[in-house]
């Protein structure tokens, strides 16, 4: 035997509404088993209206009166507390639907059957129609998709339309919801969604109505009021319902944010003048993208991917200091843990405030590589119970999910490529030489960008001064137009090297990279040998470059020690700076030539040469030429190199 349909109840507000209200109700009328009109106190004839209306014969309509106007938040809390009530009587009961329309013809109702029938085929609590506000300006729109991402983060579930007040609820779920908000003004129709959805019930704001009748009395009042209240509301449902039942899940996704915490916890460690504001964007960077990208795929389909990207990004963190890297890869981090996390129903904040303190205390008696493994740690237990939790996902979402990881997949493997190729240390992408060894007294002071008329030759006249062997790398053309610069250099002892012919951006992305050979050549026609050192320009290269070098039988060289010659003309700085951070074994690195290279800094690189010297004399630590530091030739034969 077939259960009894559902009964439908439908709730019209109305104030002011005179000229509609009559139309809307004869419509809706049909549609429903009662409807329930509420006039909050109107000051024109709308209560003659619906009265007039109801004196027609229409026995299944009740009118309740506010004389006063009093919101159309407390016309509704009339109404569905009398049916909560009558529920708890019995008179009605749980399953039944209740409609909220509104009294100005705003609602189409020929699409309510399409909404009900959705209701019962999907088994919602709600179904909260979402309008089509094409018809409206951007400051409306914007204003909305700005309070429905809001109310979608305490919701814990996506909201499209919070604003909407054209929904169908089942009565017991609207009952229970009824304890948990109050209502002001208009704020009951974004409250009673953040609530049922931090209830636990099966809530749908996404399907598109039209909406007939252009009209809006939202004001920005009537906004910030419900921007304040929804956080109220959902701390409402927090300190009455625990619901104990989602705690176990709630707490594996808070490990996820856990994860990110200590991601910038590491980002402290580092050695910085500006950590605060490094801090301070990453945080940005990683909860907002996270957030971002949380809402754009249906979770858990891209739950070990997203455990992927965290792992990529905190092993590239420790390769990058600079505040713009690190905020870059704090987001990337944010995004793969926020799509390893599953659904978080409640706020745990004792949860996160012990994952917390345990990821200070790994950080006060660890090291940054610690925390980082920690923190990738707990995205991985996030993204195994995420994505084992629930096998599959909606076919619908499925191209979507798919481009979206493609996407991040060559976005992830793109970053890590160019961090891979412009990070001196990364040694993993192309190799070279960075220092030394570290238990030595030496250290090697290199040139780049060179020969310079005025710079190399001054510079020449310290090293020689102080009896010190530096080492030049040369960029080819200038053999062409300064060759007896270079001769000098060699004639006095100075290892030259090569540093490609045009020491430009982009040659470094071919793969067959021949400035490599076309500068050994130069050098063959003018010194009749071949040097075995190569710096690449800028510091970049790739496997590809590498490989290259190799089969010239020439090592790269890199460096542990610079100074960047953009902004740097104070001689004492560009010596301070070299002289903080050089150790036995360090290969430093400093621009005094042409390309790239203001005057000005080369003028202050010469000044500064001097109290580098005597700063390294100071600490024991004696310049030597990059091949006596290193090991091995600092020549060959240009036969020797592939032609």
């Amino acid at each position: 035997m077939n259960a009894p349909a559902p009964r439908r109840i439908a709730v019209v507000p109305a104030y002011n509404e005179e000229p509609m209200v009559a139309t809307v109700l004869e419509e809706l009328y049909p549609l429903v088993d009662e409807l329930v009109v509420v006039d909050d106190g109107s000051t024109d004839s709308t209560r003659a209206e619906i009265e007039a209306w109801m004196a027609r014969g229409r026995p299944r309509c009740r009118l309740l009166v506010h004389e006063v106007n009093r919101g159309m938040s407390e016309a509704y809390l009339t109404a569905l507390t009398e049916l909560r009530d009558r529920l708890a009587r019995s008179e009605l009961d749980a399953d039944d639907l209740v409609f909220t329309v509104d009294a100005d013809g705003q609602h189409d109702l020929e699409v309510l059957g399409e909404l009900v029938e959705m209701t019962q085929s999907e088994q919602l609590d709600a179904n909260i129609a979402r309008r089509d506000l094409s018809y409206h300006g951007p400051f409306k729109r914007t204003g909305n998709w700005v309070l429905s991402k809001w109310a979608s983060g305490w919701a814990g579930a996506p909201l499209h339309d919070v604003e909407s007040g054209y929904r169908i609820f089942r009565l017991g779920a609207l009952a229970h919801a009824l304890e948990f908000y109050s209502g002001y003004q208009y704020s009951e129709t974004v409250e009673v969604a953040v609530v049922l959805c931090q209830l636990g019930y099966n809530v749908r704001n996404d399907h598109v109505v039209p909406v007939p009748v252009a009209r809006s009395r939202t004001r920005l009042r009537d906004a910030a009021i419900d921007l304040a209240v929804i956080p109220v509301a959902a701390g409402r449902v927090w300190r009455r319902d625990p619901m104990t039942d989602a705690f176990p899940t709630d707490a594996v996704a808070h490990l996820s944010i856990a994860g990110v915490l200590g991601v910038l916890i590491a980002l402290t460690l580092q050695q910085s003048t500006d950590t605060a504001f490094t801090v301070g964007f990453a945080a940005l960077a990683a909860f907002g993208l996270g957030a971002l990208l949380r809402r754009s795929v249906p979770r858990p389909s891209l739950a070990l991917l997203g455990w992927l990207v965290a792992l990529v990004a905190a092993w590239l963190i420790p390769q990058r200091p600079d505040p713009a890297s690190g905020i870059i890869l704090a987001g990337v981090f944010g995004i793969g843990a926020a799509l390893a996390a599953p659904v978080v129903r409640r706020p745990r904040p004792s949860v996160l405030a012990l994952a917390l303190g345990a990821l200070v205390i790994v950080a006060l008696a660890g090291s940054r590589p610690i925390v980082l493994g920690v923190a990738v740690v707990a995205v991985f237990v996030a993204a195994v119970v995420s994505r084992f939790g629930r096998f599959g996902f909606p076919r619908t979402h499925r191209l979507r999910t798919l481009a979206l990881g493609s996407t991040l997949v060559i976005a992830v493997s793109g970053l890590t490529g160019y961090f891979g190729a412009s990070t001196v240390g990364a040694t993993w992408f192309g190799g070279g030489v960075v220092h030394g060894p570290r238990a030595s007294d030496q250290v090697a002071i290199t040139f780049d960008e060179g020969p310079d008329v005025s710079a190399t030759p001054a510079i020449l006249r310290i090293l020689d001064a102080a009896k010190v062997k530096g080492s030049f790398f040369v960029v080819g053309k200038t053999l062409d137009t300064s060759p007896q610069v270079v001769r000098d250099l060699v004639a006095d002892g100075q290892l030259v090297g090569n540093h490609s012919y045009h020491h430009d951006e982009w040659r470094w992305l071919d793969p067959r990279y021949p400035e490599l050979e076309r500068t050994q050549k130069a050098f063959g026609r003018l010194m009749g040998t071949c040097p075995v050192w190569f710096r690449p320009p800028h510091g970049q290269r790739t496997p590809l470059m590498a490989r290259v070098v190799k089969d010239h039988r020439m090592r790269m060289a890199m460096w542990d020690v610079a100074v960047s010659d953009r902004g740097k003309n104070d001689p004492k700085a560009i010596a301070d700076k070299v002289l903080t951070a050089v150790k036995g074994g360090s290969i430093i690195d400093l621009h005094a030539g042409l390309d790239g290279t203001s005057s000005a800094h080369r003028a202050a690189v010469v000044a500064a040469l001097p109290l580098i010297l005597d700063g390294l004399r100071t600490r024991g630590l004696h310049p030597v030429r990059l091949d006596q530091l290193v090991g091995g030739p600092a020549y060959q034969s240009c036969d020797s190199t592939r032609s």
